[in-house]
């Protein structure tokens, strides 16, 4: 059975999991791996793999991790992803967040700034942040950027 790479918003579970490219169309920026738990192929394409960070496109036999997401109907969901080696948990002060856009930076004791966005507090079940609170978080460097991302969140630990 084939499943689309696509994004959810909201999902009730999600896993890891390695997968191996069977082929790869540049031309047409899609191609086919199989699954590691034997339970089929999926269908990869060329904006997940870039969402997932890979600059290049995979060859025959290369290894991709992939999330997938069982959505609230039950629907599989792919998308391709560099698996995130995120840093240790840091505690953090909110900067701003601006819960209609959903996305918001909190100021690291550096004074590096890391985005933090909805998706993240949601998988995470943490309320919306206010300014001054304090988080603890794990983050990783964005694709292709220096810019850092806040990828969990663990609690909410106070104000200033």
């Amino acid at each position: 059975m084939m499943s689309m790479v696509s994004h959810a918003d909201v999902a009730l579970s999600e896993f890891w999991e390695a997968v191996t490219v069977n082929r790869y169309d540049k031309g047409r920026g899609v191609g086919i791996a199989s699954r590691g738990d034997g339970q089929g192929e999926i269908q990869i394409n060329h904006w997940a793999l870039c969402a997932g960070g890979l600059s290049k496109s995979p060859e025959p036999n290369d290894p991709l991790n992939v999330r997938i997401i069982i959505d609230d109907d039950g629907k599989e969901l792919v998308t391709v992803a560099a698996k995130p080696e995120p840093s240790k948990w840091e505690r953090v002060l909110v900067k701003w967040y601006d819960e209609r856009r959903g996305l918001g930076l909190v100021q690291r004791y550096s004074n590096e700034e890391v985005l933090l966005t909805a998706d993240v507090l949601r998988r995470c079940v943490v309320d919306v942040p206010k300014i001054g609170e304090r988080l603890d978080i794990r983050w990783q460097v964005m694709a292709g950027t220096s810019h850092r991302r806040v990828v969990e969140v663990a609690y909410t630990v106070g104000f200033v």
